[in-house]
């Protein structure tokens, strides 16, 4: 069967022409769009990246401060704690408060004191040592210890009505066997206030 194509060439190139420049602008905008959605996925990107910069040095920032805490943090738990050992071995030394009772009970009814301190008014020395512990959690520093030096006796302060009052007081803060030597060191009259009174100083050893 023989086919007649009736239509003019140059309609049929025309026609052929819009075809092509139909599928030209096809692609091209098809290029186009698949270009500006990678554009738009790289500047979301970027902008992302931004963000992630700027937390990163939002959370540096906190890093920072967090170990500058940490440190004052740790400073002020190692003086609470030195503080606490020094404590510690202070009243293990001494039962202070049951000493203090025992004065006040040995007293005679007649005298008062005005001062009770150690002699000297300080530890003669502060020592620290290292020691190890068996523990398993033992990370490989070894714990301080605080040995205190403490003073070995009291000095005691008062007064008194009657100048037998001081060796009587003596004599009893002698015989509550707490002291191994209680000794009167100096009573002298003295005028005070409304009259004169009998101002003692004793040391108590142990």
């Amino acid at each position: 069967m023989i086919s007649v194509n009736l239509i003019p060439r140059n309609v049929r190139l025309a026609q052929a022409l819009r075809r092509r420049l139909w599928r030209w602008a096809s692609l091209a905008i098809v290029g186009l769009l698949l270009l500006g959605a990678s554009a738009k996925f790289d500047f979301a990107r970027r902008g992302t990246a931004e963000e992630l910069r700027a937390s990163n040095a939002g959370l540096e920032v906190q890093v920072t401060r967090a170990q500058t805490n940490l440190r004052t943090i740790t400073a002020e738990l190692m003086s609470a704690r030195n503080q606490l050992e020094h404590a510690t071995a202070l009243r293990t030394k001494r039962a202070w408060s049951g000493m203090i009772a025992l004065i006040a009970r040995s007293m005679p009814e007649n005298c008062w004191l005005t001062s009770i301190a150690t002699d000297p008014d300080k530890p003669l020395s502060i020592k620290r040592s290292s020691r190890r512990t068996a523990s398993k959690k033992d990370s490989g520093k070894e714990p301080e210890v605080v040995v205190i030096d403490a003073p070995r006796r009291l000095k005691i302060i008062g007064y008194a009505e009657r100048a037998s009052e001081p060796n009587e007081f003596v004599d009893r803060l002698n015989h509550t066997g707490v002291f191994q030597l209680v000794e009167l060191e100096r009573s002298q009259r003295e005028p005070i206030l409304d009259g004169s009174y009998y101002r003692f100083q004793l040391f108590c050893e142990w």
